[in-house]
């Protein structure tokens, strides 16, 4: 060594021995509870029937439905809290509930919570997620949950196949999702689902809202699928120039009237707009006449190959099978 240091030589023999922990065992255990001065290895058995405690490898959680079955299974309450190596989430389809914090504040890009049976989540269990950016949700039986991802002030981009209800609060405060899509599975919008404080109004971006729900009417004249049922102030109170509307063709004049009618909503009426998935030679309409139960809507459309509406079609007879995306330039119901 060249110099020298004031530190005095130790020769110290430490106590070190090995941890087993069980995968059912929710224990925390320190060295001194052994006698010892530190862990120098920790082995850690899995079980199928609680497959929760797996160590993080390569820093994801993937929850196997292949490993763990069908079997109703919770997960329990605040089990990765403040876990900020756990990056992705994939839920099996025998999740029932979900406990309170269970996944708070975690560093969580990615969610896929694709769960026909679960039924209940916990205060918390998804907020302050500060790093999550896409959201995928098919949970048909979930029951109310309030503000959901408050806290996620990351998400851009949110894709749910289907609840019950997109619930109050759910996107609140999130200024930087750009797009989301709601599935046929989601029948109605508590209030404030998107809401937006006035201060983030500037900061805010774009953002794109696509419905799937059409409106179903059988030979009789009897709805047998209504569009979603839409509470006050649904759609929350995003600034109306950033905020882009997109429905089913077919059911456009429902969805402009439900919006019109709703204490709230009836300042995006005017951004209400079609889309349409179409096959190679469908043409699209530039004018359109459309009933909805006792209304009647006349539009004229202009139709795009994307949600931003960068791309005009130069011709309305498709050329390349997908989907597009109109203006309304005149509409109006009576």
């Amino acid at each position: 060594m060249i110099g020298h240091t004031n530190v005095n030589t130790r020769n110290t023999a430490y106590r070190v021995g090995t941890l087993t922990v069980d995968a059912v065992d929710t224990a925390t255990y320190l060295p001194s509870d052994y006698g010892l001065d530190y862990f120098d290895r920790v082995d850690t058995t899995l079980s199928v029937d609680n497959p929760f405690y797996e160590i993080c490898v390569g820093h994801n959680i993937t929850f196997s439905a292949a490993d763990v079955g069908t079997e109703p299974l919770e997960i329990p309450a605040y089990l990765f809290y403040r876990q900020t190596r756990l990056y992705e989430i994939n839920m099996p389809s025998g999740i029932t509930s979900i406990g309170t914090y269970a996944f708070y504040n975690t560093g969580v890009r990615i969610l896929h919570l694709y769960c026909p049976n679960l039924t209940f989540v916990g205060v918390s269990a998804f907020q302050s997620n500060k790093m999550l950016m896409r959201v995928y949700i098919n949970a048909p039986n979930l029951q109310n949950i309030n503000d959901m991802f408050v806290g996620c002030e990351k998400i851009y981009a949110a894709y749910i196949e289907a609840m019950p209800s997109m619930y109050t609060r759910m996107f609140s405060g999130i200024y930087r999702i750009e797009y989301c899509e709601i599935g046929e599975g989601v029948a109605a919008m508590a209030e404030n689902v998107f809401y937006l404080p006035p201060g983030s109004f500037t900061a805010a971006y774009n953002f794109h809202i696509l419905f799937f729900r059409q409106k179903i009417v059988d030979e009789h004249g009897n709805v047998v699928q209504d569009v979603p049922a839409m509470h006050a102030n649904a759609i929350g109170d995003r600034p109306v120039a950033k905020t882009f509307i997109h429905v089913p063709l077919n059911s456009l004049c429902a969805y402009r009237v439900r919006i019109s009618e709703g204490s709230g909503n009836a300042r995006y009426y005017d951004l209400v707009a079609p889309f349409v998935e179409a096959e190679v030679g469908d043409v699209l309409p530039t004018s359109l006449t459309q009933t909805s139960e006792e209304h009647v809507g006349n539009y004229t459309l202009e139709w795009y190959s994307d949600y931003a509406y960068n791309n005009i079609m130069t011709s309305n007879i498709v050329s390349a099978k997908g989907r597009y995306f109109a203006k309304v330039l005149a509409g109006s119901e009576t």
